[in-house]
């Protein structure tokens, strides 16, 4: 059974770190929203880290180790207890986000699953422009 672990990233290389994960045959979830910046009179559109230096990997300890992300590009650790890493809690890691997520994380839902499902909220029509990705 794939359970979540928060992953502690380098700073600004969460993308490097998913990367690199999703290589090694893990999944990953990196949670992002849009932000405009502006910068010498120009306004652009970015994605951030929801959870800035941190990432979410799925793994099966039964059939994965979890020690090789350790040594993963732009990876730190993993959040552990001791020596073993602690996976996050079931009700934000539940897989049927579309159902139990705010309405303006349902289209992300509808595209990954990851450790931020299962947040209170209620399933609806999604915001067209909608900052989550």
């Amino acid at each position: 059974m794939i359970r979540w672990y928060a992953v502690y990233t380098q700073p600004h290389a969460e993308t490097k770190a998913l990367e690199y994960i999703l290589r090694q045959g893990y999944s990953a979830y990196l949670p992002r929203y849009r932000a405009q910046i502006s910068h010498a009179r120009r306004r652009q559109t970015v994605l951030r880290p929801l959870f800035p230096r941190y990432l979410f990997a799925g793994i099966d300890r039964a059939a994965m180790p979890w020690r090789p992300i350790l040594s993963t590009f732009g990876v730190t650790d993993i959040v552990r207890a001791g020596d073993e890493p602690v996976p996050v809690p079931p009700r934000w890691a539940h897989r049927d986000l579309p159902r139990a997520a705010p309405p303006r994380l349902v289209a992300v839902a509808a595209q990954r699953a990851g450790p931020s499902c299962g947040l209170p909220g209620q399933a609806g029509p999604t915001e067209p422009r909608s900052n989550i990705t």
